[in-house]
């Protein structure tokens, strides 16, 4: 029997792959709370980082939301040119 932490994780990436539009609002809320960190996002929800970008690779809207609102691995650059404009 799955832990009720570890029972909430499947649940909620099992939602997110299904791109249910409440746990996408959840996801996309998270990520801007964190500043866009994918990694920050993980640690806040109790989701590895890696896990993340397997279910991003896996569903455009989750891909569409780290690209717009999240910091993302080529999008480090991007953030870092728009603070020194």
């Amino acid at each position: 029997m799955r832990s009720p932490k570890v029972a909430w994780r499947y649940a909620y990436l099992s939602a997110l792959r299904a791109q249910d539009q409440k746990t996408l609002r959840s996801f996309a809320r998270a990520l801007k709370q964190n500043g866009g960190c994918v990694r920050e996002t993980g640690r806040a929800l109790g989701i590895p980082e890696q896990t993340l970008w397997s279910v991003a690779r896996d569903v455009p809207a989750v891909r569409r939301l780290i690209s717009e609102g999240g910091i993302g691995r080529r999008g480090v650059m991007r953030y870092r040119l728009k603070a020194t404009k």
